[in-house]
C-alpha cells in the first residue's frame, strides 16, 4: 500500500473537474498531526513541468491551519480530467518521505460522474464442473481477497451460480453473486462465458441436459425447480437437430464461407445472441489457451472481433504463460486498432481458491452506477471497464489510455483501503455456509460498508 495511505486519509478521492469541492485532510495518529500553519501544493499530472520559455509554473500554493478535530479543510476546484498531487512542504514529514508526502486525487469529466468502482471475476469454476471447492466456499474467499462481483461459469451448466447464489440468499451480502456459466455446445469447440444471463443456455440444448444428467446419475434435471439448475422456465429448449439446423440457417444468414471454422463461428454467434437475449454478456474467452493447439485458431479470433457479435474479450485470464495473455493483449490492441468494439475483461478462469496464487491473476474492474447484474453488464458493453492481470506485483491494465490511467490511481489509493474491509466479511460468509450460526447476525452488522466508503471517497 502507498506509505501516505497509512498516515493521512484524504476525502473525496474522486472529484468531478471543473467544480468546486470541499476536500478534508485527516492525520490518522499522531505522528501525522499537522503543524499551526502549513502549506499546501496542488499539481495536476496531466499539465507540462516547464512553460515554453523554459521556467516552471508557480505552484498553486494554500496556506492552511487544522481545525479543532486536527484536519484540514479547504475547498478546491480541480478544473481538468487529471490525476492532482496534493504535496506537504518539502521535509515536513521526513519519517514519510525523505522529501515531499504527497497524497493523491482524480477529478473526472461527466461520463464517469455517477460510476464508481467494482472489482470482480467473470470466470471462475466450482465442483458443478471441475473446481475443487464448492460455489459457496469460492464465494466467501474472493469477497475475502476483495472482490465486489462474482460469476460462477461452470462448464457445460448454470446450476454452480445458481448453488452459489442460493447459499447467501437469507443474508446481505456487500459482494453481487452473479448467475453465469461457461457454454460448450455440440460440436463447437470454442469456450464461451456467459455474464449475467437469467438462464442457462447450456441447457437450451436438450443434449447438454441429458450430458449432466449422466454425469451425475439418479440427478434428474427437469424433476428440480428451474430456479435451481436452468433460471427462467419458459426459456426454450432444442433437439440437437433444430439446434443445428438454426446454426446451418444463421451461417447463411452471415454469409459464412464454407469452410471448416463455418460451423464453430455460426454455433459461437448463435449462443452469444441467446446470452444477450438473456440480458447477459457474452464474453469471448482465453482463445490462446494451449490445449495441444491454441484453444480457437487466431484465424477465427479475427472474425469474431470484426463480427462484434460478443460484448467483451477476456484479454487476461488463466494462465501465467506469455503464449496466452501476451497473444491475447497484443491480439487485442491490433483489433482495437481496426475498430473491434468488444470490451477488456480479465479473469482468473480459477479452479481452486486454496494454495493457488493462480486464483487472483485476473481481475475485471468496472464503473458501474451500480453493483449489481443489469448495471454491470450494461456498464462493460458500453466500454466502461478495465481488464486487470494480477501474475505479478507489477499488475496490468488494458482498456482506453483515459480509463487505464484512471483505474492505476484506482488500484493505487482506492482499492488498498476497499479491501482491508473485505476480509472479514468474505471469512464470516465461510463460517456462515459452515454452519455458524453467529456469522448471518454479523454479516448484517456489516452490510452495507463497502457503499458507505464509496460515499465518502466519492464526490461523483
Amino acid at each position: 500500500m502507498v506509505t501516505e495511505l497509512y498516515y493521512f486519509d484524504i476525502y473525496p478521492k474522486v472529484v468531478p473537474a471543473g467544480k468546486t469541492t470541499r476536500m478534508t485532510i485527516q492525520p490518522l495518529g499522531k505522528q501525522s498531526a499537522f503543524p499551526a500553519t502549513i502549506e499546501l501544493e496542488i499539481k495536476p499530472l496531466n499539465d507540462r513541468n516547464f512553460d515554453f520559455d523554459g521556467r516552471e509554473p508557480v505552484p498553486q500554493l494554500l496556506t492552511l491551519s487544522p481545525d479543532a478535530d486536527g484536519c484540514l479543510r479547504f475547498d478546491y476546484c480541480f478544473d481538468m480530467e487529471s490525476e492532482y498531487f496534493i504535496c506537504f512542504p518539502d521535509k515536513i514529514f521526513p519519517r514519510i518521505h525523505p522529501h515531499k508526502a504527497r497524497m493523491c486525487v482524480y477529478a473526472v469529466l461527466p461520463d464517469l460522474q455517477g460510476r464508481y468502482p467494482y472489482l470482480g471475476d467473470t470466470h471462475v469454476h466450482s465442483t458443478h464442473s471441475d473446481g475443487a471447492q464448492a460455489p459457496d466456499i469460492v464465494a466467501a474467499d474472493y469477497r475475502k481477497q476483495g472482490l465486489d462481483f462474482l460469476a460462477m461459469t461452470d462448464h457445460h451448466n448454470y446450476m454452480g451460480s445458481m448453488s452459489m447464489i442460493a447459499a447467501y440468499q437469507d443474508v446481505p451480502l456487500n459482494i453481487a453473486l452473479i448467475p453465469g456459466e461457461e457454454v460448450h455446445l455440440p460440436h463447437d469447440a470454442a469456450h464461451i462465458i456467459s455474464f449475467g444471463a437469467t438462464h442457462s443456455v447450456n441447457f437450451m440444448v436438450q443434449t447438454k441436459r441429458d450430458e449432466v444428467n449422466d454425469r451425475f446419475p439418479g440427478l434428474n434435471l427437469e424433476s428440480l425447480p428451474p430456479e435451481t439448475w436452468r433460471g427462467d422456465p419458459d426459456a426454450p429448449c432444442y433437439s440437437e437437430e433444430e439446434y443445428e439446423r438454426q446454426v446451418w440457417e444463421l451461417a447463411d444468414e452471415l454469409k459464412l464461407p464454407q469452410n471448416g471454422d463455418r460451423f464453430v463461428i455460426a454455433s459461437s454467434t448463435w449462443a452469444a445472441r441467446r446470452i444477450k437475449e438473456a440480458g447477459g454478456l457474452a464474453v469471448f474467452p482465453h482463445p490462446y489457451w494451449v490445449n495441444n493447439t491454441f484453444s480457437i485458431p487466431p484465424r477465427v479470433s479475427d472474425v469474431f472481433f470484426a463480427m462484434n457479435e460478443f460484448d467483451a474479450f477476456e484479454v487476461f485470464g488463466g494462465e501465467r504463460y506469455l503464449e496466452q495473455n501476451e497473444s491475447q493483449l497484443y491480439h487485442y490492441m491490433e483489433a482495437r486498432a481496426k475498430g473491434t468494439k468488444l470490451a477488456p475483461v480479465g479473469a482468473s478462469d480459477s479452479h481452486s481458491v486454496y494454495n493457488n496464487a493462480d486464483a487472483y491473476i485476473g481481475k475485471t474492474l468496472v464503473l458501474s452506477p451500480k453493483n449489481e447484474r443489469a448495471a454491470l453488464v450494461e456498464s462493460m458493453r458500453a466500454g466502461y471497464c478495465i481488464a486487470v492481470e494480477c501474475i505479478s506485483k507489477e499488475y496490468r491494465l488494458c482498456s482506453s489510455l483515459r480509463l487505464i490511467r484512471y483505474g492505476r490511481f484506482l488500484m493505487e489509493y482506492f482499492f488498498p483501503l476497499h479491501d482491508e474491509l473485505c476480509v472479514e466479511e468474505g471469512r464470516l460468509m465461510k463460517a456462515y455456509v459452515c454452519g455458524d450460526e453467529h456469522a448471518a447476525v454479523e454479516l448484517s452488522r456489516l452490510y452495507g460498508r463497502t457503499e458507505a466508503m464509496i460515499r465518502k471517497y466519492f464526490a461523483i
